[in-house]
């Protein structure tokens, strides 16, 4: 059956009713994203950045997903090939370290491999906040200046993108 109505996964199936490799994999990868944004949402890349959406109560909404899932807004800079963090003033690095220290242990307590979570995948952008100005920037010169300039709070995020490699365990 090959129709738009009943289940989902029916479309997916070849003629011997089994569902190909690519498809499962696409879906175990979007289960563990999914999964990852609600035990983290804050460290993953997702479609808008958390730290600037703000409820009325305070709370950070919710991320949502759009289109096949894996939508994601400008992470920041690649800590592989575009950001030397051991330039950055010590608690910056500190804060980055221990937060891929935190993204990838809470992934692992929660049975979710990404699959290629080194720092080719890890983004860092910088939260600038002083009183109810919140400002993101991708570059850290120029967050590190404005930041002085404008005496304002700096505060590294780093996220985990490009979850196409991802599984979550079944336990």
């Amino acid at each position: 059956m090959n129709t738009k109505s009943g289940n989902p996964q029916i479309l997916f199936r070849n003629q011997e009713g089994k569902l190909p490799e690519e498809k499962i994999k696409m879906r175990n990868s979007l289960q563990a994203y999914q999964a990852a944004v609600k035990i983290i949402p804050g460290y993953i890349s997702s479609i808008n950045y958390p730290e600037l959406q703000l409820t009325e109560s305070g709370v950070i909404s919710q991320t949502k997903f759009a289109g096949n899932g894996f939508r994601e807004v400008y992470a920041g800079y690649n800590l592989d090939t575009q950001l030397d963090i051991s330039k950055l003033p010590q608690p910056l690095q500190a804060s980055i370290e221990a937060q891929k220290r935190y993204i990838l242990g809470m992934l692992a307590v929660h049975g979710i491999d990404h699959g290629h979570a080194g720092e080719q995948n890890m983004n860092v952008r910088f939260l600038l906040e002083k009183d109810e100005n919140k400002i993101i920037v991708f570059d850290a010169n120029i967050a590190l200046q404005h930041a002085i300039k404008e005496k304002m709070a700096i505060t590294p995020i780093l996220t985990l993108r490009d979850w196409d490699m991802a599984v979550k365990d079944a336990w």
